[in-house]
């Protein structure tokens, strides 16, 4: 389990990312509809999201069960794809700082699905209804609306496009299988445990 110090150092640290990805992606995301920015700025949410989890930690609170599938599930399909969508890009346009950077930045969120997993529990139909509906409609806004911004390159592929589409969805589909097929501790309305120190 999470002992107190790492739990602080993991929340100021998402709550830091938080911020950089905001401000990095600001550009960007003044040009996607307000009401499609969280299916859509998938590097800027995790951060949030990783750090709205931490800190209900950090403050003796559960975090929701909903929350968790949709982290775990999110972070280990993007951070997954990531280690193979943004080679195959640099492999079409030039190795940059900025693919590079994101490779490591969706990596590092993404290795938090080890962490949460251990506090992932059965999910319900809510839960799982909720988090493939988001991912229907985040898929939607990357893929048919072109909201991620790599899609409206000029020139931009469409073999890249295409494996984009396919290996996204594809370890997505994997991803909500393994958590919600997998056995799972049956949710307890017992207290949870005093964090160690």
């Amino acid at each position: 389990m999470l002992s107190k110090r790492k739990i602080k150092f993991f929340f100021f640290l998402y709550l830091i990312w938080s911020l950089i990805g905001a401000y990095a992606d600001y550009a960007w995301l003044t040009m996607i509809p307000p009401y499609l920015i969280v299916f859509t700025a998938i590097c800027s949410l995790y951060p949030p999201l990783l750090t709205i989890w931490y800190g209900l930690k950090l403050f003796g609170k559960k975090p929701p069960n909903f929350l968790t599938l949709w982290i775990v599930v999110g972070t280990m399909a993007y951070g997954v794809m990531a280690q193979i969508y943004f080679p195959l890009l640099m492999s079409w346009k030039g190795i940059n700082f900025h693919d590079v950077g994101s490779m490591f930045w969706v990596a590092v969120y993404g290795i938090q699905t080890l962490i949460l997993s251990k506090y992932l529990t059965k999910p319900n139909k809510l839960e799982i209804f909720f988090v493939i509906t988001y991912l229907a409609i985040a898929d939607y806004s990357h893929f048919a609306l072109k909201t991620f911004v790599d899609f409206i390159l000029p020139g931009y592929p469409t073999w890249l496009l295409q494996t984009a589409v396919i290996g996204g969805i594809s370890l997505q589909i994997l991803a909500v299988l393994y958590y919600t097929l997998r056995p799972l501790k049956i949710p307890s309305t017992n207290p949870s445990p005093a964090i160690s120190n």
